[in-house]
């Protein structure tokens, strides 16, 4: 992807909060693990995950397909809508991103300080499209001079 390409697809894109890019990741994560890719995820699963009370989930649900970001089927469950689905994948992106540059640039071992860092940044890299260009820069330098193919 061009320069002006990530830039365009980031800056055309309305700002969601990082509530909303959570649940939206949460339910990506969910589907993933499902066998039959068929299946709704219910609000109960996403609680799980989340570790908060099913009534919240609930709540929050009619924020997300208000928006357009999932399909929410009463009584069935959700499914991540092509908006939603942009969406998470970009912020799974953006963790995957950051665990990368913590691994290669800063030589950091520890995976769960890894995936907690991450975790509290990548929210922020999605409207920063010039910072995770700039991760990706240094990332490509470090493995070029480690003589590994970026």
């Amino acid at each position: 992807m061009t320069k002006q390409t990530f830039l365009k697809k980031s800056m055309n894109k309305k700002s969601f909060s990082n509530s909303y890019q959570e649940y939206l990741e949460i339910i990506l994560r969910i589907y993933k693990e499902k066998e039959n890719k068929d299946d709704y995820i219910s609000n109960i699963e996403i609680a799980t995950q989340m570790n908060i009370k099913p009534p919240s989930v609930t709540e929050f649900l009619a924020k997300l397909a208000k928006e357009g970001l999932i399909e929410w089927k009463k009584r069935k469950g959700v499914k991540l809508t092509p908006k939603g689905l942009d969406l998470a994948n970009r912020v799974i992106d953006m963790h995957h991103l950051l665990e990368k540059f913590f691994s290669v640039v800063l030589e950091l071992e520890d995976k769960d300080l890894k995936h907690r860092l991450a975790c509290a940044i990548e929210h922020d890299l999605i409207s920063e499209p010039l910072l995770a260009k700039a991760l990706e820069r240094s990332i490509g330098k470090v493995e070029k001079a480690q003589g590994k193919q970026p």
